[in-house]
């Protein structure tokens, strides 16, 4: 028994009845009428005993009934006790009642078999309901993540102290090794100082005792060599007395004086003779000019008669010059010179005087003429270069505005960019090239004037006057756009397509009221117009402007109009150029030639040469006429005494010489010391220093042993290598470890990581020098301070809190491993199992029911999509089981080095990104994605099979025919196999044999739905309670025992919201009576349709004779 109240809620024009209050009973073994239920009122009347006071109604007057009356706390309940009164029980579990309740409801309130998979998965599987696993399981992973997220960043902030630890350790050992060095280096340097004076000690000693020796044996030799010279000297006095030897004396001088004479003339006549042959090169350059070069010698020589007189003069000067006869080189080598050399060389003399007086003479109009061919040439070269330049700027779309427009544009754009300054000519198009270059050439210079926002007109003008640029124009936007005037009919503004609203305003504004003109006589009446061949007229005047194609610039098709005509002007102008530098080439070889013209006066330094040559011969050939036989043992002794002394005064100035070199080295083996002492007293201070800052640093902390490291360096002073390398790139090197330091800490207090900060006050990334010893000590503690900071920090956070963190988060994947694999991957992984078991089992009990002929069996097969995720859940079942006594399985490969597959790592991280949000999708998203997945109805496809006698199976997803509503039927037989399997029909004596059907059969043909009826009533065993319209009832008239018609009409009073009346009427049905009418009713219409064939069958013997149909 269900009472339910409800009340009538308003809401604006909506009216509806909400439940109030519900309360349910089972009772048992007693009867309950109608009358139960009512109670008096005050009128007399009777009413429905109110919901709320159900129950002690029955107490007060049924008190016997309610012994047997069960009232639940619960639609759950209710459930459980009355499928456990209709088992014969008293109650059932929660799970098999909401079962069978929902397999009556199903049946009650069937769907179509449309969809045969839905049918299977929607109707026959139950579904599991996994969300709060599922929530749990996310929050779970968030958990787990967050926790893994903020271990990561305490692992980041270890690294990031280990680094800075490492790079202070750096830092101060740097600073330590670089003071060992030094010590080391500068006591080595004093220790190499010492024993080199030492040895310059000694030197010095060995080369003054040198130079003694050298400076006695010196004087020795000076006195032997003076007795030579007295001796010499008589000698010579007696040859002096005799004539013969006077006279030879006196020509020997005359030939030695001759022979210098005659050696300076040769080299003034060799350089004569090259000056010569440079000319001759000269000249034959010179004539190839008017051969090879003609076009530029006629820039210069244009008169034809001077032109000749300058080959002829050239001509002649060259052949002279050139006269094979001049041997000057072989004259001089071999002393004589031809009597007729003068003839040779006087032209020479007087020709190449002539043409250097006559170059003199045009020399400066030359070179006024060089200088204006360079300009011509420079001129065409620019031109190529800007053409190509415009060129370039075409091709890239780019245009080329006057210079003080550039500059214009450039100086706002940097200055006064909120202006917007953008030039006029690049938001225009003519739309009719014809017209093209009649509104460019009456627009101008217009074109490249500039635009700018209204509100920064001044300051832009103000910008352009301060500049000078005083050429570029500002276009007056704001009164264009305010104050313009309208369009005159035929305006050439129509042909502008202009895409800059202040563009357009001026461009109307200015060119307006320009009409196009067709026909001269009517330029002659416009005030304002132009015509497509550029004429135009205004202000009472007529102008003829046509601009080039090179030059226009409105619109894309313009301007590649522009770069063609410029690509067909450039040939022109390259070979403009060209011929410009081949003529300016040739001027300067020319005057180049004529500015080296030297007059050679050869002939007066060969004359000079000659006499010379021959007053030598005659010398020479008196000295050999002379005869001095009788006097050569004097002249012998003579000269063997003259060689004594030679070789004495040789030997004195040897000694003389070896002395004073040794004295200068003993002045510079002096010096030497003397530098070497003062090294030694350079380098003990030093190293003194040194000692003093290792010192101190041991006192601040260094880890060093300073005695034995002192002992250790003089002990190895004599050693090639040395202990402590020095650093090439000390302060290089400290400046990268502080500021790694300085980074590394800041970094670390930028993640405040467990609130901890290191203070790293007064730490630079600067580096004093190693001598400077205040400094040195001031960095060294505060990089110690720092590193001890960073090192107290760092053994807090890995040794306490990483591993607590670590031990936390180990239990929490723990955690979360353990309820992931059991309520979920189990969870699947066995439902997956359970529903094909129960299919199988459906299957069993299937094969039982035999409907006609046939029977149904269900099909069904894994979806690739979900294969992946049912291996990974049984990848997890499977390893969680070997791994349940060693605690090895972890779903996070980061941690422990995964021990998933590939595949199934890859589907958890799918997961997890989607539990995490990682994926971009909201989390409720996500957990409906995995709910899906979690549904284990989603990993198969299903279908049903009819299986027939000979066991031929017929697919009904794919061969379903809808005649007669085919497909239908196969959902009421398995739909009744499942509820009589709910309802335990076949299992207990007390049951609910009761079917429920709405209006089922409305897709099904009438010997169908008898067949289904049929079915459930006399095969299964059920009470079957079904409901159709009036009009089909003659179907199942003779299936029926009892019969409800229920009529609904409209009721002439209303009451309260109902304005209907229902009407029911109730009929009991003689099935054998309704059958022996039924027949009779199938004989008459048999024997009707018998008559209505044999009328046709004479019909058409009377029409047609004797003919026979064949179907």
């Amino acid at each position: 028994m269900i009472g339910v109240s409800a009340e009538l809620e308003i809401t604006g024009k909506q009216r509806d009845a909400r439940e109030r209050n519900m309360q349910m009973a089972v009772i048992t073994g007693a009867h309950l009428d109608i009358q139960d239920l009512m109670v008096e009122l005050g009128s007399g009347q009777k009413a429905a005993v109110s919901v709320s006071e159900l129950e002690r109604h029955l107490k007060r007057t049924r008190p016997t009934l309610i012994k047997h009356a069960y009232f639940p706390r619960g639609k759950e309940d209710y459930l459980c006790k009355l499928y456990g009164a209709l088992h014969g029980k008293g109650a059932v579990s929660a799970l098999d009642a909401t079962t069978s309740a929902k397999q009556l409801s199903r049946f009650m309130a069937y769907k179509s078999l449309d969809d045969v998979n839905a049918f299977v998965r929607d109707t026959i599987l139950e579904p599991e309901d996994m969300s709060s696993a599922i929530r749990e399981i996310a929050q779970l992973m968030r958990n787990v993540d967050a926790m893994h997220q903020e271990s990561l960043q305490i692992q980041a902030g270890v690294q990031f102290l280990e680094q800075a630890a490492t790079q202070g350790q750096k830092a101060l050992g740097l600073i330590v090794n670089e003071q060992c060095s030094s010590y080391e280096h500068y006591t080595r340097a004093m220790h190499s100082a010492h024993r080199e004076a030492n040895d310059l000690g000694d030197r010095i000693r060995q080369f003054k005792s040198e130079v003694a020796q050298s400076e006695e044996k010196a004087k020795e030799v000076k006195t032997e060599s003076q007795q030579k010279q007295e001796e010499a000297g008589r000698l010579k006095i007696q040859l002096e007395s005799i004539p013969v030897i006077a006279q030879k004396k006196a020509i020997e001088a005359n030939i030695q004086r001759l022979d210098r004479e005659l050696a300076k003339s040769g080299a003034e006549v060799l350089q004569k003779e090259q000056l010569r042959q440079g000319q001759v090169t000269n000249l034959d350059n010179w004539k190839q000019c008017l051969s090879l070069q003609e076009e530029a010698v006629r820039a210069l020589i244009s008169d034809e008669p001077t032109l000749h007189d300058w080959n002829l003069r050239l001509k002649q000067t060259y052949q002279a010059l050139n006269n094979p006869e001049i041997q000057v080189q072989s004259w001089a080598r071999e002393g004589s010179t031809p009597g007729e050399a003068m003839s040779w060389l006087t032209p020479v003399r007087d020709l190449t005087s002539d043409l250097k007086e006559a170059v003199a003479n045009v020399i400066d109009e030359w070179r006024e003429k060089r200088y204006g061919q360079k300009r011509i040439r420079e001129e065409a070269n620019g031109a190529v270069e800007s053409l190509e330049n415009e060129i370039g700027q075409l091709e890239r779309n780019q245009l080329r505005y006057p210079q003080d427009t550039t500059t214009a544009l450039k100086l706002l754009q940097d200055q006064l960019p909120e202006a917007e300054p953008r030039v006029l000519c690049e938001y225009i198009e003519v739309t009719d090239p014809n017209w093209q270059m009649a509104i460019e050439s009456i627009v101008g210079n217009q074109r490249f004037s500039i635009i700018v926002e209204p509100d920064y007109e001044e300051e832009a003008v103000s910008l352009i006057e301060r500049s000078k640029l005083g050429r570029a124009i500002i276009i007056q936007g704001h009164r264009a756009l305010t104050q313009g005037k309208g369009l005159v009919d035929r305006s050439i503004v129509h042909l502008m397509r202009i895409e800059d609203p202040i563009a357009q305003a001026y461009i109307s504004a200015a060119y307006g009221n320009v009409e196009q003109i067709f026909h001269f006589s009517d330029l002659k009446r416009a005030a304002r117009g132009v015509m497509a061949n550029g004429r135009s007229a205004g202000s009472f005047t007529y102008r003829v402007s046509r601009l080039s194609d090179g030059d226009l610039v409105f619109g894309a098709a313009a301007r590649q109009r522009a770069l063609e005509a410029k690509k067909r002007q450039l040939p022109l102008l390259q070979e403009a150029f060209k011929k410009a530098s081949e003529i300016e080439r040739g001027i300067d070889r020319w005057v180049a030639c004529s500015e080296k013209i030297v007059s050679v006066e050869l002939a007066a330094a060969v004359e000079k040469m000659r006499e010379q040559q021959s007053d030598l011969a005659s010398e020479k050939r008196a000295l050999d006429q002379l005869d001095i036989t009788d006097h050569t043992e004097l002249q012998e002794a003579l000269r063997q005494l003259n060689g004594e002394i030679r070789a004495l005064t040789d030997e004195r100035e040897k000694l003389i010489r070896t002395a004073s070199e040794l004295g200068n080295e003993v002045k510079t083996l002096t010096k030497a010391q003397e530098e070497k002492q003062r090294d030694v007293t350079k380098f003990e201070r030093l190293q003194s220093l040194y000692q003093g800052i290792l010192t101190e640093l041991v006192h601040c902390g260094a880890t060093i042993e300073l005695e034995q490291l002192l002992d250790q360096v003089d002990e190895n002073l004599d050693q090639g290598t040395v202990l402590f390398l020095h650093n090439e790139d000390y302060q290089v090197s400290v400046m990268n470890a502080v500021q790694s330091l300085i980074s590394r800490t800041m970094e670390f207090n930028r993640a405040r990581i467990h609130n901890l900060q290191i203070v790293a006050v007064g730490l630079e990334s600067t580096a004093p020098k190693p001598h400077e010893e205040p400094a040195v000590i001031a960095q060294f503690n505060v990089i110690k301070a720092v590193t001890d900071r960073v090192t107290q920090s760092l053994e807090r956070l890995r040794d306490h809190v990483l591993a607590e963190h670590q031990q936390a988060l180990a239990n929490l994947s723990e955690q979360f491993n353990n309820i992931f694999v059991s309520n979920l991957c189990h969870g699947v992984y066995n439902k997956v199992g359970e529903g094909a078991e129960k299919l199988k089992r459906y299957n069993r009990k299937l094969s039982q029911h035999i409907f006609g002929r046939e029977h149904y069996r269900f099909a069904y097969e894994f979806i690739p999509e979900y294969q992946d995720y049912y291996n990974f859940f049984k990848e997890v079942v499977e390893l969680n089981q070997k791994s349940m006594d060693e605690h090895t399985l972890s779903l996070f490969a980061e941690e422990t080095g995964g021990s998933l597959s590939e595949d199934g790592q890859r589907i958890f991280d799918d997961l997890k990104d989607k539990l995490l949000g990682k994926d971009g999708e909201p989390i409720d998203v996500a957990i409906e994605h995995l709910k899906h997945l979690t549904d284990y109805r989603n990993y198969r496809s299903y279908d049903i099979l009819k299986v027939l006698p000979d066991n031929h199976q017929i697919s009904l997803k794919d061969n379903a025919s809808a005649s007669g509503g085919q497909s239908e039927s196969p959902g009421y037989v398995i739909r009744a196999a499942g509820l009589s399997s709910a309802l335990k029909v076949e299992d207990s004596a007390s049951a609910l044999r009761m079917v429920l059907i709405d209006e089922s059969f409305a897709k099904m043909d009438g010997p169908r739905s008898r067949e289904v009826i049929t079915y459930l009533s006399n095969t299964l065993g059920f009470q079957v309670i079904f409901v159709v319209p009036t009009i089909k009832m003659g179907t199942y008239v003779n299936l029926v025992n009892r019969q409800f018609e229920v009529i609904k009409t409209i009721s002439p009073h209303r009451r309260g919201e109902l304005d209907t009346l229902v009407t029911v009427s109730d009929k009991n049905l003689n099935s054998s009576t309704i059958n022996i009418l039924a027949g009779k009713d199938q004989q008459r219409i048999q024997a009707h349709y018998e008559n209505m064939e044999l009328m046709s069958l004479l019909a058409e013997f009377d029409g047609e004779g004797a003919h026979v149909n064949e179907a």
